[in-house]
């Protein structure tokens, strides 16, 4: 069993996939459809819900990562 990933992690796996499906969908498609995802990889985590309110607000992925900078799960 591995261990449970720690909160940088879960942050570097939320970018990358944001960058994924943004290269795939495009930006406006991309962004969007990562909210929801967003949603189940911050879930269980201290604020998530503070998270999942700032993150339907997100429109471009320079904000998706400046959110993280800012404001890094915990």
């Amino acid at each position: 069993i591995l261990p449970k990933p720690d909160a940088s992690q879960v942050t570097d796996m939320i970018l990358r996939h944001a960058r994924m499906l943004i290269d795939f969908k495009g930006e406006y498609t991309g962004i969007r459809e990562m909210r929801t995802h967003i949603c189940f990889y911050v879930s269980g985590m201290k604020h998530a819900n503070d998270i999942r309110r700032q993150i339907n607000t997100i429109e471009h992925p320079e904000e998706l990562e400046r959110l993280f900078q800012e404001h890094p799960l915990q």
